[in-house]
């Protein structure tokens, strides 16, 4: 049996276009917090804009006999800053040059015509 398809929940992000930033709403909360361990945590609550979100993610395939008793922001800086910068290499397209082997793997696949031996 195929799963459902996951339905359009991107209209529930506070920001669509980034849906790895928070509302302001939790980003001030999450400011308001102490740092441990290199991160910051606040608790999400239904009265914060990611509710919505979370709820409808956990509603398309939810487990049987589970329920959602917390949901916390786990905010790190670091780690943020890490993934923003990697956004664009991460979009560029995938390259995999043609590499003739010895011994390894087949240096072509079906309908593909044999490399050239560099002896």
């Amino acid at each position: 049996m195929d799963p459902a398809p996951m339905p359009s929940i991107r209209q529930f992000l506070p920001n669509p276009e980034t849906p790895w930033l928070v509302s302001p709403q939790v980003f001030q909360k999450i400011q308001a917090t102490g740092i441990t361990n290199g991160y910051k945590k606040c608790p999400i609550t239904s009265n914060d804009p990611e509710w919505a979100f979370i709820l409808r993610y956990f509603e398309w395939k939810k487990p049987t006999n589970r329920c959602i008793r917390a949901v916390h922001c786990i905010h790190s800086p670091n780690a943020t800053q890490n993934f923003q910068s990697n956004i664009p290499t991460s979009e560029k397209p995938c390259f995999f040059p043609k590499v003739a082997t010895r011994g390894g793997f087949p240096s072509q696949t079906k309908g593909e015509p044999a490399l050239e031996s560099d002896d």
